[in-house]
């Protein structure tokens, strides 16, 4: 009798996820007037590159967006209104969001290879981003572009800026990019776990955060509050976020993260980032609060660098978590026009 019913609570959890799978997925992917392109990495990666041209272009570097660690490219653009890479095309500025090997519509080079692959960090850094910005530069016919990057994006971009080599970055924007563990963070809280980090393969972010729409979706910010604060994002955008936006994390990846937060040990010279830069943290943000992020803005040595912490305690009317920082309720009318102004100071306006 037990095996029946767990059959039955099985099929109806299985239908559930296929629903909202089917369902949110399609309807989230059905925006028009964007170009998807794809960069073939030396290792045989198909990198996915959404390209959002302008109805008139009105600055000559483009903006490259690379989301985080257990994500893809679609927190960038969940919605025409709460899309941070449509609002800067509706500025004038040429935008690419890049998805990384194992993430989003980004191709394997082999049908038997797992999307989850051992993958490290520096295969992100010498083989996807170069990939990358070598199809934007090429199409965009500029040298120079701007990067945004959220979470572990903007830790690549810390480390891109610091090459030497590498100075095509004109500028740089980190969104909620921890430097370091704190013990009020949600990784920090999880310390007495490393030990069995080692052991780690993988996790099935994917596949939690899909079985795990229905129920979001239907009681909202109690199972969200890690990633928003009340009020800060719609029941339905939640699922959608859940459905569209979750990546799974190779073991790999994850084991050399948390390490350099645990010891302190930071990968990337962030000393060495002569760019400008814009750090931009949330005051309620459980994955990477301020405290693990304002380290970085010390240890930058470029003159032009800012850091803008929003929240309620810092004179804003709205507090922000990890995520509606990019597509909550309030971003498109608090931090998208902040991230635009620092871009436009910089930009090289075109002529007419």
């Amino acid at each position: 009798m037990i095996w029946i019913w767990a059959l039955i609570l099985g099929g109806l959890g299985f239908l559930s996820w296929l629903a909202m799978t089917r369902w949110v997925r399609r309807n989230l992917l059905s925006h028009s007037g964007v170009d998807i392109h794809f960069a073939t990495t030396e290792d045989g990666w198909h990198l996915a590159l959404r390209r959002y041209l302008p109805e008139k272009k009105m600055f000559k570097e483009p903006v490259f967006l690379c989301h985080g660690l257990g994500s893809n490219g679609y927190i960038f653009d969940m919605s025409r209104e709460r899309s941070l890479a449509r609002y800067l095309q509706r500025q004038g500025f040429e935008v690419w969001i890049l998805e990384l090997r194992g993430a989003g519509l980004s191709k394997t080079p082999a049908w038997f290879l797992r999307r989850n692959q051992e993958t490290a960090f520096n295969h992100f850094l010498e083989k996807d981003v170069p990939a990358a910005l070598g199809l934007i530069q090429k199409l965009s016919e500029s040298n120079k572009l701007f990067w945004i990057g959220h979470g572990l994006g903007g830790m690549m971009g810390y480390a891109w800026a610091a090459s030497m080599d590498n100075d095509c970055v004109c500028g740089l924007i980190t969104l909620c990019t921890s430097v370091t563990a704190h013990p009020t963070s949600v990784v920090g809280k999880l310390k007495p776990l490393l030990k069995m980090v080692p052991l780690m393969l993988g996790t099935a972010f994917r596949s939690l955060a899909r079985l795990s729409a229905p129920i979001t979706a239907w009681c909202g910010y109690p199972f969200f509050r890690f990633f928003a604060v009340r009020n800060g994002l719609e029941k339905d955008l939640m699922g959608k976020w859940l459905v569209n936006v979750v990546e799974n994390a190779p073991g790999s990846l994850l084991r050399q993260v948390l390490g350099w937060m645990y010891t302190g040990e930071y990968g990337p010279s962030i000393g060495e980032v002569r760019t400008a830069v814009m750090i931009v943290a949330a005051d309620s943000d459980r994955i990477a609060p301020a405290d693990t992020v304002i380290p970085a803005y010390r240890l930058i040595a470029a003159q032009d660098k800012q850091l803008r912490i929003f929240g309620n305690d810092r004179g804003d009317d709205h507090d922000f978590g990890h995520v509606d920082l990019l597509i909550g309720i309030h971003a498109p009318e608090l931090i998208y026009p902040e991230l635009g102004d620092w871009l436009e100071k910089r930009a090289t306006r075109l002529s007419g």
